[in-house]
């Protein structure tokens, strides 16, 4: 299943102009340019008889049929922007999590038989702004679990603050085999990680501010799970049954400000938090859909242009070494986000090249999808 939090514009005057509310969705088995409407499916194919008497949560809106942006004849509800939530878990994404393998279990039926019936259930793409797939996760935490990227990463580092160094480091490779920069012996022993602000996170299409103290701004390519089970001190087999979905995941960075930080030994402080410096989506998909996540194709396009042409072969870690490495004495909770880390090749820095404002980013990640970002200044 992919799954997916989006915006609907209530043009009801009494709600005042541009007014949103957000949806729990899931993308359509037959059509994947649609977008069922999961309470809306629910109240629709429970009751198509309702009639206008159907409101969200006893708020009362209302809208006309031609609101519906359905793609056919529809005899039920004329609220199509609002429905009853008949169970919890269609409430958002959070609660969707928390509702665990029965929620899994009902989206998947709904969606089925959502998909033999028309209605103002079924929204095309292009008339819905998707949002973070989990608009405010419980936690951030980004690892760095990928070798060739933490090496790079140092290469391209050490050319930004000690050029020098760098340029030894290149000749002795290139005439010698050896080198000045290497992956420290610690690292094939634990998939570290950072924490990230969670306040900070935005989805598709959104514009990310480019943050006013830096002048190396950078994206990188990564892709992310979602928790969907409580659980701690798991083991790295029963640390799968936990994954509710994975994602993709921009962990855009302020280069200079990260490196002058991380001089001191913490951090990344402000290289990395900054308002939208997490870009999350488009979809939560679900584990048996995504197959094996380290058997995904990865590409980065700036305007376009192709930068980064990578995959998640070659991960240090598999997904459940890392999320059991995470559970260890501390409890995970459903909506907890990991980010896998950089692949191989997935940001400017590895190859000196840096965003300017007005770029478009987009990353894309085989059975995934497309997450498109433009940066402002």
């Amino acid at each position: 299943m992919k799954l997916c939090t989006f915006h609907v514009i209530d043009p009801a005057p009494e709600s005042g102009p541009g007014r949103t509310t957000a949806r729990l969705g899931a993308v359509s088995s037959s059509d994947p340019n649609v977008v069922i409407d999961l309470a809306l499916a629910q109240a629709h194919l429970d009751n198509p008889s309702a009639g206008s008497s159907v409101h969200a949560n006893g708020l009362g809106f209302s809208a006309s049929a031609d609101d519906a942006r359905g793609p056919g004849p529809y005899d039920g509800p004329s609220d199509a922007l609002h429905a009853p939530i008949s169970q919890p878990w269609w409430s958002s994404m959070q609660a969707w999590l928390e509702g665990g393998s029965e929620t899994a279990k009902a989206t998947l039926e709904l969606i089925l038989r959502a998909d033999g019936q028309e209605g103002p259930f079924r929204r095309p793409l292009e008339t819905i702004q998707l949002l973070a797939p989990l608009p405010r996760p419980r936690s951030i935490r980004d690892c760095m679990a990928f070798r060739e990227h933490f090496l790079q990463a140092r290469r391209g580092g050490a050319r930004m603050k000690y050029p020098t160094v760098a340029r030894i480091d290149a000749y002795l490779r290139h005439m010698f085999g050896l080198a000045l920069i290497g992956v420290p012996k610690r690292y094939d022993e634990m998939p570290v990680y950072y924490k990230g602000n969670p306040a900070t996170v935005v989805g598709p299409e959104a514009e990310v501010r480019w943050p006013s103290y830096t002048e190396r701004f950078d994206y990188e390519l990564e892709v992310g799970l979602f928790i969907g089970r409580k659980g701690r001190d798991l083991s790295p087999e029963q640390a799968l049954e936990h994954i509710a979905g994975y994602t993709i995941f921009n962990d855009f960075s302020a280069r200079d400000a990260q490196l002058q930080e991380m001089e001191l030994g913490l951090g990344p402080a402000k290289g990395k938090d900054f308002d939208a410096g997490n870009a999350m989506g488009p979809y939560l998909v679900t584990p048996e859909e995504v197959g094996d996540p380290s058997k995904l194709n990865a590409t980065a396009r700036v305007n376009g242009e192709v930068w980064t042409d990578s995959s998640t072969r070659g991960i240090q870690f598999s997904v459940g070494e890392i999320v059991s490495y995470i559970s260890r004495s501390e409890t995970l909770h459903p909506g907890d986000f990991i980010g896998l880390g950089t692949v191989p090749d997935g940001c400017g820095l590895e190859h000196g090249r840096w965003l300017k404002p007005g770029d478009v980013v987009e990353l894309e990640v085989s059975r995934l999808g497309l997450l498109r970002n433009r940066v402002t200044r």
